[in-house]
């Protein structure tokens, strides 16, 4: 069994975790409702509390009639934004 966290929390004050703590973190269908600043600061986050070799799983959708949202912002971006957070991509679906 493996253990599991949900966190609600405000990510302008960072995720409250030390650096490189998760083997995994899972993120389906959340980040898209964050404005894009804020969806950068979870994706810089999320890279931090990540381990060295971990896996993040990120779920979303575009919507183009939300603008300032992450939701808008296209697949291709997101994918750039990642890269530039210090992620690598190993599958799209």
């Amino acid at each position: 069994r493996t253990p599991s966290i949900f966190v609600h929390h405000d990510v302008a004050f960072g995720l409250p975790f030390k650096d490189t703590s998760f083997d995994f973190i899972v993120n389906f269908e959340m980040i898209k409702y964050l404005p894009i600043e804020q969806g950068k600061r979870l994706l810089s986050e999320m890279r931090r509390v990540l381990k060295p070799d971990g896996l993040l799983y990120l779920s979303t959708t575009y919507q183009s009639d939300r603008p300032g949202y992450m939701q808008s912002v296209p697949f291709e971006r997101i994918e750039a934004l990642l890269i530039e957070h210090g992620l690598s991509i190993h599958k799209r679906r």
